[in-house]
């Protein structure tokens, strides 16, 4: 297992300073060439997989010794087989399980069909995704993770003009049907195309990423209107009373929002921690945004 150390080291220098409280293991995603054919005889015993630090958890596998190239087809028949004695391995050891195979491989189907035979979930060489790939890659963990997705819900009354916010947001001010709310817990946002391998966005699509995992959800009730034009930073949207009432999530249908700056600086900090592999010190301002 001459993998461990280096993986070790790599997870000590980016991921460690941050402090994480989970971690989640990677698996082989779809085609990738670093294998054997799979055979029942070639078939990795479950066992040797744990290292733990702490509260976090490492789980490691067995070291690459040679590469040969197969088909596309027989990379992923191999992955498929590794996958299920991975869930195995899951299930005797009592571990969560990060399924990374299967996910992206149904996404990269349902893709071609939306977006044409050129879309590559798992990039132009079948081994190193675009930002869509690798989106639903971090989907896959941090479902494993048991994130419910829950950013928050802020709850408007139009006709007393008063409001309310679930954790982590705070109800400032109405006026003239303009509701102010601060918050600290930002929902996920990313621009770009739906129809490229390339943008994070598309990857969004697939999966229904902000359905499971970025709910920012904003009911309005109170109003005598049919329909409603809501405004939320910069961008304009059109809701029936009803649908309002309900619910409408805020992180899936404003793709710029009052979030988008501060999330920024966010990733662009995480960025450079991954080029740099240092220890830069992340503190997320306040977002104020009026609905």
């Amino acid at each position: 297992m001459q993998l461990i150390r280096p993986v070790l080291l790599i997870a000590a220098c980016l991921a460690l300073p941050w402090q994480p409280g989970a971690a989640a293991p990677l698996q082989p995603k779809p085609s990738d060439p670093f294998f054997e054919k799979f055979t029942p005889v070639a078939a990795p015993a479950p066992g040797r997989l744990l290292l733990k630090a702490g509260d976090r958890l490492a789980i490691c596998g067995d070291s690459i010794t040679e590469q040969k190239m197969y088909s596309m087809e027989e990379h992923n028949l191999h992955l498929c087989a590794l996958r299920n004695v991975d869930v195995e391995i899951a299930r005797r050891e009592r571990v969560r399980f990060a399924d990374i195979f299967w996910p992206m491989f149904v996404a990269g189907f349902n893709a071609r069909q939306l977006y044409g035979p050129e879309y590559a979930i798992a990039g132009k060489d079948g081994v190193h995704p675009g930002w869509a790939g690798q989106r639903l890659m971090a989907q896959s963990h941090l479902q494993a993770m048991g994130f419910s997705g829950d950013v928050g819900t802020l709850t408007v009354n139009l006709k007393t003009q008063r409001a309310k916010a679930s954790k982590g947001h705070s109800f400032d001010r109405a006026a003239n049907s303009e509701f102010t709310f601060t918050s600290r817990r930002y929902p996920y946002c990313a621009t770009g195309d739906d129809n490229q391998d390339s943008s994070i966005r598309s990857g969004m699509t697939l999966l229904a990423f902000n359905r499971h995992l970025n709910r920012l959800i904003l009911k309005a009730k109170g109003g005598s209107a049919a329909n409603y034009r809501l405004t939320w930073g910069s961008e304009s949207r059109v809701y029936s009373a009803a649908q309002l009432a309900e619910g409408v999530n805020l992180a899936d249908d404003f793709a710029v929002n009052p979030f988008s700056e501060a999330f920024k600086r966010v990733d662009e900090a995480v960025e450079s921690k991954m080029r740099t592999a240092g220890s830069r010190e992340v503190k997320p301002r306040p977002a104020r945004g009026v609905a």
